[in-house]
């Protein structure tokens, strides 16, 4: 009986392991389609009562993503 359980986790676990590898996999196209291109303009979004919309013809608006959190 312990044997059949210790079977049932390997495999429970062996799927789980499965599933967690492939899901970057599937998210990276939707990610990749979200992605400005260089010269692209970017779109238009609103932020703790900013809209980046009130600057279009009036100044320059630069954006920078930090890929970590300090």
């Amino acid at each position: 009986m312990q044997s059949r359980f210790h079977a049932w986790r390997a495999i429970s676990g062996f799927v789980l392991g499965l599933i967690l590898l492939a899901a970057p996999a599937v998210q990276a196209p939707a990610q990749e389609a979200a992605r400005l291109k260089e010269g692209e303009k970017a779109p238009v979004f609103e932020i703790q009562g900013f809209s980046s919309e009130s600057l279009i013809g009036k100044k320059h608006l630069l954006l920078v993503f930090y890929r970590g959190h300090f």
